[in-house]
Parts: C-alpha cells; structure tokens; sequence
C-alpha cells in the first residue's frame, strides 16, 4: 500500500513539475519535454509493476484471505488503474485522451460494483444477526446511552469514491 501511495503522490501532486508542464501547455504552445515523458512512463510502467505483484500476491493468497482482505485489494487495484490512466492521459493534455482507457474505466466499474454489493451484503447479515437488544432504541437508563450494535471502522480514506468520480467525469461511453 505505502509503495502506491508513493506513486500516486509522484503522479497528482499539484507542484509537481510534470502535471505543471501539463497545465502551462494549454497556456503556451511549448510542448512536455523528453524529460517529463520518460518520467511519465516511469510512473506507468512502475504502477504496472506494482499491479502486476498485487495480482501474483492475491492468486497466492485467495484460500488464505479474508474478505477485508479482498475488499482491501479491489480498492488497490481500482487506485492503481485511477494512477496509471492519469499518468498516461496527461502526456498528451488532450482531452479525448481518455478514449483509449474505456476497458480501464469498465474494470473500474465492475471492481467497485463488487466492493459495493459486499459491503451491502455484509451489512444487511449483520443486521439479519442481530440481537433484538442490539437493535433496540436508546435505553431508558441515562441519556447518552447507546444501544450495543455493530458499527463500521471509522476511517478518512475514501474508498472507491474519487475513482469512481473520476471515471464519470473521463468516461464518455
């Protein structure tokens, strides 16, 4: 996970120096220097990589994973094609560039379509398995009691959400 994140970081960070020249090329006719591309398809071939060790590690491990596990992995893998799509559509800066990365933006789609429903699923079983106690209201004891139920672990991470963005607003199929 820490390997992407460095990837995604050298790839959408703001300043730099790639995505800049990217941006100024609508604003001059210069064009991305040698150095910029090759430092893009640096980027590119090493998020294939890296997609490429996630899938050798999950045919290694499937008996063995559990279903975070899973849907741990199906999220990596969507930000890996987010991270690889937009490294390879800003070499050009060309809007319709993202025509050539349909098969990209459909793996996207179903991936989070199964991390969806099983977050779906997981829930309504728990709610199916819950004791009437636990999903009483709030007891009568004090008011700041909570009834004991099954929460979800808080976390700032988004999930599939920015990729999913990303593709509605890219995606024109």
């Amino acid at each position: 996970r820490l390997s992407l994140d460095r990837l995604f970081v050298q790839s959408l960070r703001p300043q730099d120096p790639l995505t800049k020249e990217t941006y100024d090329k609508f604003e001059s006719p210069s064009y991305l220097n040698d150095r910029a591309i090759a430092e893009r398809q640096n980027l590119i071939e090493q998020l294939n990589y890296w997609n490429s060790r996630l899938g050798l590690y999950i045919a290694d491990s499937v008996p063995s994973l559990c279903r975070e596990d899973m849907r741990g992995s199906r999220v990596l893998r969507i930000l890996s094609i987010i991270a690889r799509v937009w490294n390879a559509t800003t070499l050009t800066g060309e809007e319709s560039s993202s025509d050539k990365h349909l098969d990209d933006f459909s793996l996207i789609v179903t991936l989070a379509t199964a991390f969806i429903n099983e977050n779906e699923c997981s829930s309504q079983a728990a709610s199916a398995t819950a004791s009437p106690a636990s999903t009483s209201t709030m007891s009568s004891s004090t008011p700041f009691t909570r009834p004991h139920t099954q929460y979800q672990n808080f976390t700032f991470e988004m999930g599939v959400i920015p990729a999913l963005y990303m593709t509605a607003i890219k995606c024109r199929s």
